[in-house]
């Protein structure tokens, strides 16, 4: 059983923010990111390719930690503290997950501004978001949940010896999880391909590197 909720100082305003509207940020993030995606100027040969090469491993790999960690989080997240698989490691493996994703897209998209633009945009709205979600977990489960945040790091997988499984691995939610990112991802490709074609089609101006 939980611990008893326990009372919090309250987050800056920004978090707060930053957390109720982090769909409407994130949309605004990609547009900004195609934006000047149009106005980069191609990349050479022999680097673009290289790029890409890495900008798919990080992808595949983003989409691999988020399949594991949505097989052991389930719907169980807001009734027990999840420790199984990739929490024993780190304690926002779907946040890692995802910021693995948004880097290698950053780098398929290969506009290094963009890039830049993007990824800082993305990991001030996680960090917040974050910061957000683990007050709520430590006001509801106290002491427990201070356990487990002293043991296992926030951002930086700590491979150390697992502790015992306390859940098991759910193959239909990552199943799910896994169409909805290849999903979005054939979308942002396809965002990212008519931007680059937009700005040779128009001759539009090579604003950024």
């Amino acid at each position: 059983m939980p611990n008893a909720q326990v009372v919090l100082p309250p987050l800056p305003p920004t978090f707060t923010f930053i957390y109720r509207r982090r769909i409407a940020l994130s949309c605004a993030g990609l547009a900004l990111f195609a934006a000047i995606v149009l106005f980069s100027e191609s990349g050479d040969g022999t680097i673009e390719v290289a790029t890409n090469g890495v900008g798919a491993f990080l992808v595949a790999l983003g989409i691999a930690v988020r399949f594991w960690s949505v097989g052991h989080v389930g719907g169980c997240k807001k009734r027990r503290i999840v420790t199984d698989g990739p929490y024993r490691f780190i304690r926002n493996p779907l946040y890692a997950g995802s910021f693995l994703v948004a880097t290698g897209m950053c780098l398929l998209g290969g506009s290094w501004t963009a890039s830049l633009v993007a990824l800082a945009l993305f990991a001030a709205l996680y960090h917040a978001t974050v910061a957000v979600e683990e007050h709520t977990l430590e006001t509801r489960f106290g002491e427990e949940y201070l356990r487990y945040r002293r043991r296992v790091p926030r951002y930086v997988p700590a491979f150390v010896a697992p502790a015992p499984c306390q859940g098991t691995f759910e193959l239909a939610r990552p199943s799910r999880e896994l169409l909805h990112v290849v999903t979005l991802l054939c979308g942002l490709l396809a965002v990212t391909e008519l931007m680059e074609h937009l700005h040779d089609a128009l001759s539009l101006p090579a604003l950024f590197p």
